[in-house]
């Protein structure tokens, strides 16, 4: 669902996210292949999906903030305890 409305602002509930979500999560092959994912559905309690929307936020800079720290420490050949 994030990911369908960061990359083409599409406000989809979660069933028709599953197929996106497979081919993202590489749970189905799709290399080499011309693919098409039918999303249908828009049924979502709008409270919810902001809900939804700002965990996956949070979680991605969250993310983002441990790869750039480890990636700092090792430049400066820190480690984390």
């Amino acid at each position: 669902m994030y990911s369908a409305y960061v990359s083409q602002q599409m406000l989809i509930e979660g069933a028709a996210a599953v197929g996106i979500g497979a081919m993202l999560n590489k749970k189905v092959d799709v290399s080499g292949r011309r693919v098409v994912s039918i999303v249908s559905g828009r049924s979502i309690d709008t409270d919810i999906y902001l809900q939804i929307m700002q965990e996956q936020q949070k979680s991605r800079s969250s993310i983002m903030i441990r790869i750039l720290s480890e990636k700092e420490n090792q430049k400066t050949g820190t480690t984390r305890s």
